[in-house]
Parts: C-alpha cells; structure tokens; sequence
C-alpha cells in the first residue's frame, strides 16, 4: 500500500510538473513570440513605407528589428526547451507508452494501440498532440472514476488520429463550454487548431468519455516520409 501510495503520489507530482511546463510554454508563446513577431512585422512595414531621405530613422528601425530578431529567437528557443521530457529522442508512439506505463503505476489499466503505416511528425505536431494525450489522461486520474483508459495512435489517409478512451463516469454532454474549462477541454482544443487538426469529444450514455484528434499531415501533392521498422526519431 505504500508504495502504491508513492508510485501515486510520483505520478501527480510530475503530472503537475508537466502542467506547469506547458503553461510556461503557452504563455511565452501567446505573449512574448507573438509580441516579438509583431514588433519586426510593424517595424518592416514602416521601413518600407519611408523614402531614401531618411537614412537615420531607417537605421534606427533596423538595430530595432535586429533586437525584436533576437528576442524572438531567444522566445522559441524558450518554448523548445520547455518540450515535454517524454519526447525528448523518442517517437510520439514511444512518448505515449511512456505515459500510458505511469499512468499505470496509479492503478488504472492503461494500454496503448498503434495503427498503420509510420510516418514521421513535424516537431509541433508531436508536441501537441502529446499534450493533448497528457491533458485527456489527467482528466482520466482527477475526474473520471475510471478503471480503464485505452488510447490509440492511427495514422491513415495521410492524418494521425489519437484517440483516447475511459470507462469513467463520462461528463454531461449539455454542458456549457465554460463549465467544462475545469477539464482543460478548451486547451486541448486550441492545441488542435494550432496544428490544423480537429478535436471531438464524446461520452456516450453508457459512460465513459472519448477524446479524439484529427491533424492533416500532408497537402495534396505532397509526400511523407515514413518511418522504417524500430526507427527513432530524434529531436
């Protein structure tokens, strides 16, 4: 009992770690990248829009797009440190079996299904969807009074799917959107849209709830690249 007690309590602990990274991570970029990225944009714009006469205010606005540069570059070098560890020179598949395996030290069962042809992920797309599995599997601890929690990984008709699946108590589907910000049903949202991709949410009256992700990998025209056997990605 007391080291199930521990292995939860360690579970929590880095649950809550992760929660704060990620907070870290969406502020930075939400405030600083985009401030810094708008300040160059403002500063090009106007530069463009002076005549040749006015070569000390150009050289101004260049030292300012050269500093608002700099500080951008620092921003998401910021937000790339502050990835998930798990992900840290693994595949998304392997980050999420790593969190299904701790997952699993809290007492729930969890297991993790891959399906179809491996390709690999641009670096943001891993991230949030990763964290969106992060966030699903934290409601699935907190709230849901599950005993199981099934998550899958498909990657088919150049999309990735995730999908993840409890047996808990499920939520009540007319719910406002605000009610459910507790759930952190909002953030995964907006990680979703950031990468293009689609966020459905289901719990169906026998209970339990469905968290699925959608995201485009690929435009017409373009190719993907797959994944060989064991192959690992590293980042």
């Amino acid at each position: 009992m007391a080291d199930r007690q521990h292995g939860n309590l360690r579970v929590i602990w880095e649950m809550a770690v992760t929660a704060e990274r990620n907070r870290l991570a969406r502020e930075i970029h939400d405030t600083l990248v985009q401030s810094f990225a708008g300040i160059v944009l403002h500063t090009e714009a106007l530069g463009s829009s002076l005549g040749a006469n006015n070569l000390r205010i150009r050289r101004t606005l260049s030292q300012i797009q050269q500093l608002a540069r700099s500080g951008l570059d620092e921003a998401r070098r910021s937000v790339q440190a502050l990835r998930p560890k798990m992900l840290e020179g693994r595949t998304l598949a392997e980050a999420l079996e790593a969190a299904a395996e701790h997952l699993c030290e809290t007492g729930l069962f969890c297991s993790l299904i891959q399906r179809g042809m491996v390709f690999k992920l641009p670096a943001d797309v891993q991230n949030e969807m990763f964290r969106i599995a992060q966030e699903a599997m934290t409601n699935v601890s907190k709230h849901a009074q599950a005993k199981s929690v099934w998550i899958t990984l498909e990657f088919k008709d150049n999309q990735a799917i995730l999908t993840v699946r409890d047996d808990g108590i499920g939520f009540d589907a007319t719910d406002t959107p605000k009610n459910r910000g507790g759930y952190g049903l909002a953030t995964m949202r907006e990680r979703a849209q950031r990468i293009g991709g689609q966020l459905e949410i289901e719990s169906p009256a026998n209970g339990g709830t469905i968290i699925c992700v959608l995201v485009p990998l690929a435009k017409n025209g373009e190719s993907l690249n797959y994944l060989k056997p064991n192959e690992t990605v590293k980042n």
